[in-house]
């Protein structure tokens, strides 16, 4: 059995990154099991042996954290969007290839599947195991979406998605299960406002557009929900970017007891 210190080399070496305290930890005789957990966690976000005593390895993102395409800046005590554009990110506005995709309010989780079989599960950068009551909403979402095809034609690798339904951020869609919405099928096919571009590309004009955004997932599902968190929007080589309801001025307004999302506070 292998001792703690020789769990933490492990755990490091698979991930080929030396933690900056590392000299400071392996100084330390004993180790608590949240430092365990937290090594192998820290490993695993960037490589992982997919079997005990294999060399295989692969690799596992976090999915990044998206920005605004406009600078947002604090008035009137709110965090909000201004009419100037975040530097790098004209592409929003400038190429017609960009898609506009419902953002969908939910927890993020990405699965990894090799050979057609999902082996590993991740709320954000932290493993979920198979068989945990307290991650069972994650498995009850992504076998409910399985049942209803969402599974279907995602490829070996790691796929990204929104795990809703009951206790997940308020549960803004009023669902009475969970599911995992893949955003690389699902969403892309079924949430894409063709709306996008129809209009000018211009601040105010934007801001009108998104008052008047129709709840794409609710439509399609017959649901009783009129939500929209807001748009990810969406260059086929790769890069996105988000905006949300909540970052324009006009939603507090309208929302007078509308707290600001913790993304949102500097």
């Amino acid at each position: 059995m292998k001792t703690t210190e020789e769990i933490y080399v492990n755990a490091f070496e698979l991930a080929d990154t030396i933690p900056e305290d590392w000299n400071k930890l392996k100084q330390t005789k004993w180790f608590s099991e949240e430092e365990i957990q937290g090594a192998m966690d820290n490993c695993a976000v960037k490589t992982i042996d997919t079997r005990d005593g294999c060399d295989t390895k692969m690799k596992i993102k976090d999915m990044p954290k998206l920005k605004s395409p406009f600078i947002r800046e604090k008035i009137n005590g709110k965090f909000v969007v201004t009419n100037k554009i975040e530097e790098g990110y004209g592409w929003v506005f400038e190429d017609n290839s960009v898609m506009a995709i419902e953002k969908l309010n939910g927890m993020n989780v990405s699965i990894y599947i090799d050979k057609g079989i999902i082996t590993h599960i991740w709320s954000r950068n932290r493993r979920v195991p198979f068989f945990n009551i307290e991650h069972r909403k994650v498995i009850d979402g992504l076998l409910n979406s399985y049942e209803k095809g969402y599974l279907e034609f995602l490829p070996d690798g790691q796929h990204f998605g929104e795990l809703i339904g009951p206790g997940v951020e308020g549960n803004s869609y009023k669902l009475q299960k969970h599911l995992w919405i893949p955003f690389q099928t699902y969403a892309l096919k079924t949430l894409k406002y063709n709306s996008w571009g129809k209009y000018p590309k211009d601040f105010d004009a934007i801001s009108k557009w998104f008052k008047e955004l129709l709840p794409l997932f609710a439509k399609h599902r017959n649901l009783d929900s009129v939500f929209v968190e807001g748009i990810v929007f969406t260059h086929p080589d790769g890069r996105m970017a988000k905006l949300r309801c909540d970052m324009f001025d006009w939603y507090y307004e309208q929302n007078l007891n509308a707290k600001q999302h913790k993304g949102l506070i500097k």
